[in-house]
């Protein structure tokens, strides 16, 4: 399996990881722009860019495309991911 190689981060620079909620708010505020000059980079899984394009953001995301890196998730890290959240859901059920 090939492996993407992953670029150097730069000393000082901010980068975060999203979901779709806060990238939609974002959008639909009309402040994305604010969002990218704290963040170089905002790194989204395949899904998240799904997600979007099925709310009619795709022309937002086709702008935002330098800052907004999509992410492809091998099979293990997706089993992790709902892992993850399968067992957080669980945590937060048992707690109240």
């Amino acid at each position: 399996m090939a492996q993407t190689k992953l670029k150097a981060r730069l000393p000082g620079v901010s980068y975060a990881v999203s979901n779709t909620g806060p990238l939609i708010s974002a959008f639909q505020s009309d402040s994305f722009s604010l969002v990218t000059e704290i963040f170089a980079e905002i790194h989204i899984p395949m899904s998240c860019v799904a997600e979007l394009e099925k709310h009619d953001w795709a022309e937002k995301i086709q702008a935002a495309s330098p800052q907004l890196v999509v992410v492809k998730l091998t099979t293990n890290e997706k089993k992790r991911a709902k892992f993850t959240t399968w067992q957080n859901r669980m945590e937060a059920t048992y707690e109240t």
